[in-house]
């Protein structure tokens, strides 16, 4: 991937009480999952910065490397 990561949503998130989640899977070698932070509603930090956060709305990023494997 590059730095132009596109964002999908996941489906195994949807239908929870807070709405849907959105995974963004990058190139970085770390794997790490942060919530986003949000002032006033707006999107502060990745690709849809200064975007509205739409009503019952998650974004959670995740970095993992291509070396992750789950035992």
């Amino acid at each position: 991937m590059t730095h132009n990561q596109t964002l999908y949503e996941d489906d195994r998130y949807t239908g929870k009480s807070y709405g849907y989640v959105r995974m963004l899977y990058t190139e970085f070698p770390c794997l790490a999952v942060i919530g986003i932070k949000v002032k006033d509603n707006t999107v502060l930090f990745g690709p849809d910065r200064d975007r509205m956060l739409q009503p019952g709305e998650v974004i959670i990023f995740v970095f993992t490397s291509f070396e992750y494997r789950e035992e």
